[in-house]
């Protein structure tokens, strides 16, 4: 069990290596405000710099979807532990900072007041209350744009059976099949836009001019976390994390890859 961001500045969950630091968010929300001028309308805006200051402060676990990432559901409970053959009970209040893509989506736009704090499935919530739309390019994108891609069966160069061999553990490496895996389940991401120029974070990462940004929670090599997708990636299988998904940069390409699907959220 975690504790909630606020009571946490210090955890080590924290990584060093991928959370952004005050003059990181700043330079960013500058270049999208230059980039995108009045269409980066200020709830947007809200919704991008939140997303941003969780950026390296959550954890990656399929086992907690369905309650939420940091919902209440994980408040004011109790526990009974036997200490020298005595029986204790623990009181304990926390929110839990695990989960998957969707759960964190919904947080962000929970947040944002445009979906619910829980639900069975933030696909069918956002098709009944707003629509998906395929998307074929990325022109009409704008920041805070809610993405999912959908699941697919298709592959392109890499064959269904290679995958079936890799899902058995024929040999490949555990961060091999979960990049494989990630290319074929269903995921979201929050939009971030495209730099005109390249931002040079803190960290010592380089955020490239014209590669799609995006923000989800997801695990690279075993590691789960809130990671900035901002680097050019022309392999699908790749396992690093700081590159940007080939899905998202090839937007149009064959549907049987993998549709794209915008949420049609309005914006304020």
């Amino acid at each position: 069990m975690t504790k909630s961001w606020k009571d946490r500045s210090n955890n080590e969950n924290i990584n060093p290596l991928t959370a952004l630091s005050d003059t990181d968010v700043k330079n960013i929300m500058d270049a999208l405000k230059t980039k995108y001028g009045a269409s980066f309308t200020q709830e947007r805006q809200d919704t991008v710099e939140y997303a941003l200051r969780w950026v390296g402060r959550g954890h990656y676990s399929e086992m907690h979807t369905g309650h939420g990432f940091l919902s209440t559901a994980d408040k004011g409970r109790s526990v009974s532990v036997s200490v020298a053959g005595e029986t204790k009970t623990v009181q304990y209040s926390a929110s839990c900072t695990a989960g998957n893509s969707e759960d964190f989506a919904r947080f962000i736009y929970f947040k944002a007041g445009k979906v619910n704090r829980t639900g069975s499935s933030l696909s069918n919530e956002v098709s009944t209350k707003y629509g998906w739309q395929v998307m074929t390019s990325r022109d009409s994108l704008l920041p805070a744009d809610l993405l999912r891609h959908g699941m697919t069966k298709g592959y392109g160069w890499v064959q269904e059976s290679v995958l079936n061999a890799a899902e058995e553990g024929d040999g490949w490496s555990g961060s091999f099949i979960s990049a494989m895996n990630r290319f074929k389940d269903e995921s979201y991401v929050i939009y971030l836009g495209e730099l005109d120029e390249d931002i040079k974070l803190q960290c010592g990462r380089t955020l490239q001019a014209g590669v799609p940004l995006c923000i989800d929670l997801t695990i690279y090599n075993g590691k789960g976390n809130i990671y900035l997708h901002g680097e050019s990636n022309h392999n699908a299988l790749t396992t690093k994390a700081g590159k940007t998904y080939t899905w998202l940069m090839n937007i149009d390409r064959p549907a049987d890859q993998g549709k794209v699907y915008k949420a049609k959220i309005s914006f304020h």
